[in-house]
Formats: C-alpha cells, structure tokens, sequence
C-alpha cells in the first residue's frame, strides 16, 4: 500500500481509514479534490465506526466496564450505588459473575478478595473436618463481614462449615517478621 503523494491529498485526507482506502486506488484520484473529500468523509465515518467496536468490546467484559455498568448491575440483580466508585463497581460486579459460575478455592479466594477490595485472600481447605478456612490479609474493621459472608453461603457447597481469619503482617526495620493475627470465627451450618 502506498502513502499519499500529492500536497493536496496529504492537506484533504486526514483520516487514517481514508488515506488507507486512498492508498488502495490509482494515483490519478490523488489531484481531485472531490473525491479526495469523498474518501475522507468516507475514511471518517469507519474510524468513527472502528471506535464504536472497540468501545463495545471494552464494555462486553465486567473487569473493562464503564458506561454500561447500570445495565450489567441490572443483569445480575445488584443494586446500583453511585456514591462507590467505578472501581468498586466493578470488583462487586466481578463478584457476582463468578460467584454464579462452579466454585473452586481458587475462584471463591478470588471473590473474596474483589469483594473486600483487592485484599490478599487465601483458603485452606480441610483444616478440619468439613470445614475451610478463608484468610484475609487485613483487619476485621476494612471488612464488609456481612456481605462476604452473604456471597460465600450463596456459592459454598451445603455440606462445608468455613471460618473466616483475619492476619496482617508487618516487618520491622531489621525485617525480623511479625505476625499479627486475629481469628474470628463463623461457623454457618445449612439446613435445609
């Protein structure tokens, strides 16, 4: 493909779409200004098009998605609050897609951590006997305790009793570690 070669064409034709089109067509189009305009106009209207596809494709994924957020909160039964941000929007939202889908420890440490803002989340399974545990690098008080609890029971298995940990770790200037852990636990059983 070759490059606009004519004054004219390079002043005419700015749309990148439109000096790619022109780049397709004999050179004699180069010295008419009307169909310099029409391949411009043309040009235009695709990049104004080829950014609509990729907004679309940006707002198809809930990790990506901003003007559309009301309309995926609507999907999945959320409800709307604009006073958090778009961020938090989005880890909720995030949330609640993988909460609906089969749950591993992996997935479920990943909702936790989304819901409760991008905490370092663990668990440890069988820590005993029908139970799991799930850690949270943090203290109790930065944590919405009631809503991760409401998403883990709705996505658990009925069976499994959890407790939820809470440790934070702090290094001292020598970087001797300390551990600071306080455990809460919640044993939740289901009957049905």
């Amino acid at each position: 493909m070759r490059q606009c070669s004519t004054e004219l064409a390079k002043k005419i034709v700015q749309s990148d779409t439109g000096r790619k089109i022109l780049g397709y067509v004999s050179p004699i189009y180069e010295n008419g200004p009307i169909g310099l305009w029409l391949f411009q106009v043309i040009g235009s209207e695709l990049d104004e098009l080829k950014g609509w596809i990729t907004e679309i494709a940006v707002q198809a994924y809930p990790q990506t998605v901003t003007w559309s957020i009301d309309i995926w909160e609507q999907q999945y039964g959320i409800k709307t609050n604009v006073e958090k941000s778009l961020k938090e929007r989005r880890d909720l939202l995030v949330a609640t897609v993988r909460e609906r889908a089969p749950i591993t420890p992996y997935k479920m440490a990943q909702m936790v951590a989304a819901l409760c803002g991008g905490v370092q989340t663990r668990i440890q399974e069988n820590i005993a006997a029908n139970t799991f545990g799930i850690y949270l690098n943090t203290l109790p008080s930065n944590v919405d305790e009631t809503e991760v609890r409401a998403a883990i029971d709705r996505c658990k298995p009925a069976h499994l009793i959890y407790e939820i940990n809470y440790e934070q770790a702090s290094l001292s200037k020598n970087y001797w570690g300390a551990m600071l852990r306080m455990m809460k636990k919640f044993e939740i059983r289901q009957v049905n």
